[in-house]
């Protein structure tokens, strides 16, 4: 299995896809898989997709609704909101045999011609040829920075996590598929940015110790809730891109996730925001 293949979806009727998935090793599914692959059904109904004057995915918003089987296949389906014609919007309900796994909408946009203004600039960092990897899956690359890797400024901190990524095999030239797969890669980073803000998520361990994340996972719950991206400029997600991602605040067991997708120039790509819950396991 690779993102290719992943974001692959078989008709299954009118509107309607069916996707697979890996297994994985905690038994469940990736959410970042169920967004890649609702947000390609969602693309799959726009007609005059891509090209000069084609359009291309602009936003998504997300809602995980309950835990996904990998053993089983999803089923998308799509419902076409509205086709304008500077913008169109989709509806996707992912489902399985227990029900509805994911909720998401998806916004598409035509070009059109205006200013380019960006005043979030990429972190000054160390480039992806002078951080170690650490993958748990064959389907991208990662390499987390350490935290005395991470710029000085105002961020730094246990709250903070910050990961070149990029897809393992090359995605061609369908920029709704580079979108997917920064979907899929960027759900990696929220719970661990929530864990690391929460003051009794590693016990006595410095939030860089390398066991951190073992002492972390015993006793403690961990759950995505939603997620949403914008996506601001064209990306190649199987090139190196740094995600930058913060949790801003924490209270009631869930924690607010901010982040931002800058490609190896500094280019600002994309941004994107998770809500999380993390907490200790009920007794």
């Amino acid at each position: 299995m690779d993102l290719v293949r992943l974001l692959d979806l078989a008709p299954h009727g009118a509107d309607t896809f069916i996707g697979t998935g890996p297994h994985y090793n905690w038994g469940g599914l990736y959410g970042g898989q169920i967004v890649a692959q609702a947000a390609r059904a969602a693309a799959n109904t726009i007609d005059g997709l891509g090209g000069p004057d084609g359009f291309a995915i602009n936003s998504l918003r997300a809602y995980f609704i309950r835990p996904g089987d990998a053993s089983q296949p999803i089923q998308f389906d799509v419902e076409r909101l509205r086709t304008g014609r500077g913008f169109a919007t989709r509806r996707v309900l992912a489902r399985q045999a227990d029900g509805a796994i994911l909720n998401l909408e998806a916004s598409f946009q035509r070009p059109q011609d205006g200013p380019d203004i960006d005043s979030s600039p990429m972190p000054v960092v160390p480039g992806p040829d002078d951080v170690a990897t650490s993958n748990w899956t064959p389907l991208f690359e990662r390499k987390p920075l350490m935290q005395a890797q991470m710029p000085d400024d105002g961020r730094r901190g246990a709250h903070r996590e910050m990961y070149w990524m990029r897809s393992a095999i090359p995605l061609g030239d369908d920029q709704v598929n580079h979108c997917c797969a920064a979907a899929y890669l960027s759900d990696d980073l929220p719970c661990d940015a929530v864990a690391r803000a929460h003051p009794g998520g590693g016990g006595d361990l410095p939030t860089d110790h390398p066991q951190w994340f073992e002492a972390f996972k015993k006793g403690w719950f961990s759950a995505s809730l939603d997620h949403a991206m914008w996506f601001h400029r064209p990306m190649r997600a199987d090139t190196w891109q740094l995600f930058d991602c913060s949790c801003v605040t924490y209270t009631g067991g869930r924690g607010l996730t901010v982040g931002n997708v800058y490609a190896l120039d500094g280019t600002h790509v994309c941004t994107f925001t998770q809500e999380a819950v993390v907490r200790p396991v009920r007794a």
